[in-house]
């Protein structure tokens, strides 16, 4: 004979064919029913509730953030690299660090090695030959050195400045960075500026605001300091944690130590990281070096 049991205002019934009848509270294969079906249900709604939390929070849990945080340009932006060279060519040439480097985001997204035609190189985006030999620059090879290539469009910028020094500051600026994205010849041709050159315009002076706003920490660019070497390596005495500090500053340096760098920072090797100068990592990569 076929029962089914239901669960009704915390009874158990038994249903044979369609007529209840209530279960008796001695008979324990039905309290087990009865308790397996109580906590089932319990089980049930809690498993119900949970989700319906999570659901609301997902859904309706207020946005921190707004959409312009995912942009790439925002978020990889941590830090700006060739720090000395974009501070010293804005200085030499009388402009906003912030926006020459706001320059060479829009132009190279900071990328030394760039082109973006066969005529434009480099951070700053210098045609070859035409406006990099008008700059003193005879070289292709030398567009892909960042300094170089920062200092190429600091003079190139003030350069194309120069006609519109009369101007108020914003305006000035303005015209200064459509004649470095048109040419200065095509810029005077125009009465109102093209649409292109509008949005260069503004998303330079959008790349500036971030910089302005965020105040970046800065990043020096290499210099072969052999004494900042010294000082890393020096200031801990576990081998594998010197090692590491010392391989990571000899790969960030490798292109602008010259070959008396090396002689003496091998040298001094065994002075400087004691034990870990026999770390593979730092062996392999003095080999590259030299």
């Amino acid at each position: 004979m076929n029962y089914k049991y239901v669960l009704k205002n915390n009874d158990l019934f038994m249903c044979q064919n369609n007529v209840f009848t209530i279960c008796r509270e001695s008979d324990e294969r039905t309290t087990a029913l009865k308790m397996n079906a109580m906590r089932s249900i319990r089980q049930t709604f809690t498993l119900k509730a949970v989700m319906f939390t999570c659901v609301f929070f997902i859904l309706c849990a207020p946005k921190t953030g707004n959409s312009s945080d995912l942009n790439p340009v925002e978020t990889n932006q941590k830090v700006v690299p060739f720090h000395n060279c974009f501070k010293e060519s804005a200085t030499q040439h009388k402009m906003d660090p912030n926006l020459l480097i706001a320059v060479a985001i829009d132009e190279s997204s900071l990328d030394p090695t760039a082109i973006s035609k066969p005529t434009a190189l480099g951070l700053m985006q210098i045609k070859w030959p035409q406006t990099a030999k008008h700059l003193g620059i005879v070289n292709r090879t030398l567009l892909f050195d960042p300094c170089t290539n920062i200092e190429a469009g600091a003079k190139y910028l003030a350069e194309v400045r120069e006609p519109y020094l009369s101007l108020d500051q914003q305006p000035r600026s303005n015209m200064m960075l459509a004649a470095y994205r048109i040419g200065p010849n095509a810029v005077k041709g125009f009465e109102n500026l093209p649409a292109i050159v509008e949005d260069y315009i503004h998303k330079v002076r959008r790349e500036k605001d971030r910089l302005d706003e965020r105040n970046l920490p800065l990043i020096p660019s290499p210099s072969c300091i052999l004494e900042e070497f010294k000082t890393i390596a020096l200031t801990t005495h576990h081998p594998y944690i010197r090692g590491e500090k010392s391989h990571d500053w000899i790969k960030y340096n490798q292109t602008s130590c010259n070959q008396a760098n090396w002689e003496i920072l091998i040298t001094n090797l065994p002075n400087w990281l004691g034990t870990a100068q026999h770390s593979p990592k730092i062996l392999k990569i003095l080999n590259q070096s030299k």
